[in-house]
């Protein structure tokens, strides 16, 4: 029978796969995430770029995560982008608590409706 903390532990680092792979990614162990199956025929800076733009494509507020031209561009180049943050459990940026949107950006925004449905 597992703890609290146990079964915490290993439901944060295991269920919820981000945050898994941010902790590799924070320690330094990036490389972990990639399946054995494919032994040393990768680009380890090829996986750790990916990694990153992966962790920054999941983070909870619109605006630290990359546009597609962003992403585009990070991996074309040498450059490193920005470091990602660590994820959040819940979703910051709803209906319910909007967040300031700069009108010279080039995101979208999505718009979502709750649909009621009643009986005659």
């Amino acid at each position: 029978m597992w703890t609290h903390e146990q079964f915490l532990s290993y439901s944060l680092n295991h269920i919820y796969e981000p945050l898994q792979a941010w902790n590799l990614w924070n320690e330094d162990r990036g490389l972990e995430l990639v399946d054995e199956i494919l032994g040393d025929s990768y680009s380890s800076s090829e996986v750790l770029k990916c990694v990153q733009i992966r962790l920054l494509c999941v983070q909870d507020k619109a605006v630290d995560r990359p546009t597609m031209a962003d992403i585009a561009l990070m991996l074309s180049s040498e450059k490193d982008g920005p470091q990602p943050k660590m994820p959040v459990f819940t979703i910051q940026n709803s209906a319910f608590h909007p967040q300031p949107h700069s009108e010279d950006t080039n995101s979208s925004k999505n718009e979502a409706s709750i649909t009621m449905i009643e009986g005659r």
